[in-house]
């Protein structure tokens, strides 16, 4: 899509702002996007919100023991 990295990578958020906004008022309406951290190089995923109420549980697992 030739996201530029300060988009996922700066902490200034301005530009992560504008994307967001441009990529809620794109006309093919993207559910989401995946982006590497810029805090440890994992893959991370942001849903948009008009998406939500499509997604689903496939699998449960208990992350912590308690």
């Amino acid at each position: 899509m030739g996201i530029p990295a300060d988009v996922a990578k700066a902490t200034n958020q301005t530009l992560a702002r504008a994307w967001s906004v441009a990529l809620d008022d794109h006309p093919d309406e993207p559910d989401g996007i995946l982006y590497l951290s810029r805090l440890n190089g994992h893959t991370n995923l942001a849903v948009d919100g008009r998406a939500v109420a499509r997604l689903r549980a496939v699998r449960i697992i208990k992350l912590i023991a308690a």
